[in-house]
């Protein structure tokens, strides 16, 4: 071979022998890291039907516009609400 076709494949054997020391990743590496370090997926919420069970009542008395003469009629229906949420829990 001549010293011109063996220069290349020299050089090249020379910068990855200088670069394994330098802790630079060649693709097998870099597939390793980023299988260990693969994003986890977000944990799913449990659905509460108690959470919010309160705001869902006082959005319902807004919405529906009750009086105060049907407040002892909507506390019931509150109360049920309630006590559903909490069975269900």
């Amino acid at each position: 071979m001549s010293p011109r076709k063996t220069a290349l494949p020299l050089a090249l054997a020379a910068l990855l022998a200088g670069t394994a020391g330098m802790g630079i990743p060649v693709a097998s590496d870099a597939a390793a890291q980023a299988a260990t370090q693969a994003p986890q997926p977000p944990e799913r919420h449990r659905f509460d039907p108690t959470r919010h069970i309160e705001g869902r009542i006082a959005f319902l008395k807004a919405e529906l516009k009750i009086t105060d003469a049907q407040a002892p009629q909507f506390d019931k229906v509150a109360q049920a609400m309630r006590d559903n949420a909490k069975e269900r829990a």
